[in-house]
Parts: structure tokens; sequence; C-alpha cells
């Protein structure tokens, strides 16, 4: 209960207090091999990144749809591929950050040994690495990575509940691979990155899936009020989910709920998978 409390604190709500060494390491047994962890970061972030350049290429094309679409830009006026990009954005961040403070990390403690005892092997300077990350202040872009990760994680749960709960309708939506890519795969990378990595999930980090779903939200609103329509020229987004022309009352209370409601209980669920995956490599996995 006194770990629970302690996320009730005004500093919770930023991105301090937390060892570099959170963003650089993994958790479990390979943590001693950062190059395992680093392969990691890139190869995911490699594979989203080239599907997330793949799927709206594809997207609305004949071959693959019932329909074509009007215009392909339209791609992003839905929550789904905005949270699909969301997630390559963090993972590429997450990579390009963990290579470029490994690359800096080396050459500075090269640097002090050299300063101090003169040349060493490369095998004795890297064994003084994990003392400097001890004590370097979280960088910017660690703490980037970090609100990006809160996001994601979020958006690819909430996306991936409401399209097979709500949006999917069985013997007529056509499921290709991109669908599950954007609606599946992408919260399987989710989880599996949230058990491989380290940064902890704050409570009051809930504001930041609460802000990317109120400001979709509000998107959503304006492109209606300017005159956009969909793919195929109606008016609503997502059926089930978004007609301010049709049905404002349920678009309204979906705007609530996916800001009051989801974002808050999706974000608690993720804590206490955080909490849960900690509790695994303490008992488990310790070196």
């Amino acid at each position: 209960m006194e770990a629970l409390r302690s996320e009730f604190r005004w500093q919770k709500f930023g991105f301090g207090g937390v060892s570099v060494k959170a963003f650089v390491s993994p958790q479990f047994l390979w943590s001693q091999h950062q190059s395992l962890f680093i392969a990691f970061r890139v190869l995911v972030a490699v594979y989203q990144l080239a599907w997330n350049i793949t799927v709206p290429i594809i997207w609305g094309h004949p071959s693959f749809y019932r329909r074509a679409v009007d215009n392909q830009a339209k791609w992003l006026i839905y929550l789904s591929n905005w949270s699909f990009c969301v997630l390559t954005l963090y993972l590429v961040t997450a990579a390009v950050s963990l290579v470029a403070h490994r690359r800096q990390t080396q050459r500075q403690v090269a640097d002090v040994n050299e300063l101090v005892i003169g040349p060493l092997e490369n095998g004795a300077i890297l064994n003084n690495q994990p003392q400097l990350e001890e004590n370097t202040p979280l960088p910017w872009y660690f703490k980037l990575t970090w609100l990006l990760q809160n996001i994601a994680y979020s958006a690819c749960a909430f996306v991936t509940a409401g399209y097979w709960l709500v949006e999917f309708q069985p013997g007529f939506t056509i499921v290709q691979i991109f669908t599950i890519h954007v609606h599946g795969i992408s919260l399987i990378i989710a989880l599996a990155d949230l058990i491989v990595a380290a940064p902890p999930i704050r409570l009051l980090h809930f504001v930041y899936p609460y802000s990317y779903f109120l400001l979709y939200q509000l998107f959503a609103l304006i492109y209606y009020k300017s005159g956009g329509t969909n793919p195929y020229g109606g008016t609503h987004i997502y059926k089930s989910f978004i007609d301010w022309e049709n049905a404002p009352t349920t678009s309204l209370i979906i705007l609530l709920l996916g800001t009051v409601a989801a974002a808050p209980c999706l974000h608690g669920l993720l804590f206490a998978l955080d909490k849960l995956r900690n509790k695994v490599a303490e008992k488990c996995c310790a070196t």
C-alpha cells in the first residue's frame, strides 16, 4: 500500500527521479547483455516503421478492399491510424535514443579512463559504463521516450479493444493482414515492449493518454464542422463511435467515456501489469 500511496505525489506527474539505467537496460536475465536489448529495440522499430509505411500505401486499394477510397490522405482521420503512428514514433524514438546514448556513454567512459588511468582495453572501459549511467540525470530524449510510451501503450489497447468489440462486423468486415497489424499486432508489440523494457509506469501519467484521446475527439469534431467526410463520402468516422451528424449524443458519450473513463482505466491496467512484471523479474530472473 505504501508503494501505491507514493504514486499520488505531484512530482509523479513528471519524468524525473528515475535512473538512466531504466531506459538502457532491459528486464530479466539478459540485462547484462545490452547488445541484445539494442538489437531488440532496433529490429522492432524497423519492423514497425516498415509496416507504418506500407499500410497507408496499400490502404483502400481495390485488390485488398471492397471499395476504393476517395483520398489516401484520409487514412489519417482514424484514431486507429493515429495510434499506429504513435506506436511507430515511440519505438523509433526509443531505438534511436538508446543507440545514441550508448555511443555517447562509451565515448565519455573512454575519455575519463584515458584522462585518469591511461588507455585501457575495451572490456575494462565498458565495465565502468554502469557507474556513469547511475549518476547521469535523465536526458530529454528519454523523457520524450517515456511520454510516448505512456500514450502508445494505452492507445494500442483502446484501439484493439474498440475495433474487435464494437467496430468489427462478422460476415461484412474484410480482415486483411493490414487490419490485423493496426488492430492487433500493434498491441502485441506494445505488450512485448512492456515486458522487456524497464521504464516504470506511473499512475499519474494517465494524464498523457487522457490528453491524447481528448485531442483526437476535438480533431474529429473540428473535422466534421469543417465539412470533412470519411473516405466514402459519409459524415461519420467510426459509425459505432463517432458520428456527429447522425448520432451526436452517442458521440458525446464516447467522448466523455474515452477521456474520463477509458484512459485512466487502461493506464491503471498497464500500471498493474508493470508491477506484476517487476515481481516476476525479482523472483524468477534476478541475477
